[in-house]
């Protein structure tokens, strides 16, 4: 069903969350056809933001409250690393 659902366009964290959920299950197929849907400059923000080690485990927290898919762009990854947010 997931794969007729291009009449509306999702959210950025939609797609990140079908990627994680995709990823954790093994489907590299489904998990590439979500990556798909993204532009190349934030497939290279999604990239570098999977590569940090403590900013992936938070937003997946974040994801089990209901209704958290919403306001998140991919695009202010880079500036959320640039700034060293999760540095004490």
């Amino acid at each position: 069903m997931e794969q007729y659902t291009h009449q509306r366009t999702h959210t950025d964290l939609e797609i990140y969350h079908y990627i994680r959920k995709y990823n954790v299950e093994g489907d590299m197929f489904a998990e590439a056809r979500w990556r798909a849907r993204l532009s190349q400059n934030r497939q290279r923000s999604l990239k570098q933001f999977l590569n940090h080690d403590s900013l992936p485990a938070a937003l997946n927290e974040v994801l089990t409250i209901p209704g958290q898919r919403f306001g998140f762009t991919l695009a202010m990854c880079h500036e959320a690393i640039g700034m060293k947010c999760d540095e004490v």
